[in-house]
């Protein structure tokens, strides 16, 4: 299942986009910025002590990939927050669209984002 990936700020998600994008390829994509705002009650937190000891490998190791897979199929929450490999201090949201509460996440209008 697709899942949706939003870091919580812009300037998080560039970065992200700049590390696993190759740059050649970043100029020739269209990108959209998308806010998105929902109640802490929907999110599930992942923290870094609950994960693998090799959790911010690239790529990412079956047992972290597992602990995505466990959340979308039990369900527990629409959000699930979790720390990035990347910045450390910063978090990742990861959204179910299959659940029940998703239609509880505000989405804003899409806007075109452009890489300078």
């Amino acid at each position: 299942m697709a899942t949706p990936y939003p870091p919580a700020r812009g300037s998080k998600t560039a970065f992200e986009i700049s590390v696993n994008v190759p740059t050649r390829l970043i100029a020739t994509k269209r990108y959209l910025a998308i806010a998105a705002s929902f109640n802490e009650k929907l999110v599930q937190r992942v923290r870094k002590k609950d994960l693998p000891p090799n959790w911010s490998e690239y790529p990412a190791t079956f047992k972290t990939k597992e602990l995505g897979t466990l959340w979308i199929e039990e369900g527990k929450s629409v959000v699930l927050a979790v720390p990035s490999s990347l910045m450390p201090g910063e978090i990742n949201f990861l959204f179910n669209p299959s659940h029940p509460d998703f239609c509880e996440i505000s989405i804003g209008k899409p806007e075109n984002y452009r890489f300078d």
